[in-house]
């Protein structure tokens, strides 16, 4: 495992100290748990990534060591996608509630940009469209388990 990956743990006090800010800045509840639910629940794919490959579901620990010894043949990681950036925001614009997609946009892009920086992961790994025209497959995307 490398000793920089982002860690559950890490994405829930760095979602609460960017939910801090939001809330020192907005002064509401519901601006600041948006930021912190964006922040932290983006990682529940990796419960569907391992439903999807394991056709199972197993305690949380067991899950998170399987992909850090990185053992799937296939990686989707749905909601870990730059991609979604745009989106959250033009359906923020839309339905009129720019300040909630901009607490959900905080939270969310804290955590792609930590898991980025963090994860030592090919430059675009985290663009769904480029683990799409790789076949979400973990070799191609360098995530697969090396030989010793």
């Amino acid at each position: 495992m490398d000793p920089l990956s982002m860690r559950p743990r890490g994405h829930l006090i760095i979602s609460t100290a960017v939910s801090a800010g939001v809330y020192a800045a907005s002064r509401s509840w519901t601006l600041t748990s948006l930021s912190w639910i964006a922040g932290v629940l983006i990682d529940v794919d990796h419960v569907l990534d391992y439903l999807v490959t394991q056709k199972r579901l197993d305690p949380y620990p067991m899950m998170f060591k399987h992909f850090d010894r990185q053992r799937s043949k296939k990686c989707y990681l749905w909601l870990h996608g730059f991609e979604w950036i745009p989106v959250i925001g033009l359906l923020s614009w839309t339905l009129g509630q720019p300040l909630a997609g901009s607490a959900i946009l905080m939270g969310y892009s804290q955590h792609l940009l930590l898991d980025q920086w963090a994860n030592g992961l090919h430059p675009l790994f985290y663009f769904l469209t480029f683990r799409a025209a790789n076949g979400f497959e973990a070799e191609k995307l360098g995530v697969l388990e090396k030989p010793d």
